[in-house]
């Protein structure tokens, strides 16, 4: 396991912000996908829950 970096922590009360698989590339950046219902950092959601 290595040093933590960072951390950064997301959300807002009462809306879903749901991570679903962390992946890793050949160059040890790490990627994160999953869904929320909410906006994050200002950018809009396209639909319901995106």
């Amino acid at each position: 396991m290595g040093n933590e970096e960072w951390v950064r922590q997301i959300g807002i009360n009462n809306a879903m912000i749901i991570g679903n698989e962390i992946g890793q590339d050949q160059q040890g950046n790490l990627y994160c996908t999953g869904w929320t219902e909410v906006s994050i950092n200002g950018v809009a959601t396209q639909g319901n829950s995106d």
